[in-house]
């Protein structure tokens, strides 16, 4: 495990002590890029530095009587339903700023996306969901359950952004 990787696994593992488990299985750094190559995603600087730091997590905690789960796995992000380009020009243009998926949650498997400025979204049928900037945040907002759920149509009649829920 790379120095930079290794790093990142404590801060998420303080982050959510005591509230939920981390388990680690990183993916070999050439097969990530080629996977998001083949799902026609460009691998930006933001993207790979955020692979580099934190792929291969798999946060679960408890939830109303049962675990839950957020994976930063290539293959849970990639096999994600809403983990497509053509969603994530969608989910971009709605919100304002350029968002990739970098993980899924819950069993809906909803798309954990990585917005250019480091904020995190869910996306989902029922729409968008601003859920923390930075990654330790989320990981500690999502144990926890403290963060907002309201959920943002992926259309707008007016054509505004979603700019206002960024950080």
């Amino acid at each position: 495990m790379k120095e930079e990787h290794a790093r990142a696994v404590d801060s998420v593992r303080e982050a959510i002590a005591s509230l939920g488990s981390l388990s680690v299985d990183p993916t070999s750094a050439e097969n990530i890029e080629q996977q998001y190559a083949e799902e026609g995603f460009e691998m930006t600087e933001w993207l790979r530095s955020f692979l580099d730091s934190y792929e291969g997590l798999t946060i679960r905690y408890p939830f109303m009587n049962r675990v839950c789960s957020l994976s930063t796995t290539v293959e849970a992000c990639l096999e994600a339903p809403h983990a497509t380009p053509r969603s994530m020009r969608i989910y971009s243009k709605r919100i304002g700023i350029p968002v990739l998926p970098v993980g899924a949650a819950f069993e809906t498997e909803d798309s954990l996306l990585l917005a250019r400025n480091g904020d995190f979204l869910f996306a989902s049928d029922a729409g968008i969901q601003w859920f923390a900037h930075g990654f330790e945040s989320s990981a500690r907002a999502l144990v926890t359950g403290d963060w907002d759920r309201t959920f943002h149509s992926t259309t707008s009649a007016t054509g505004e952004t979603l700019a206002h829920l960024l950080r």
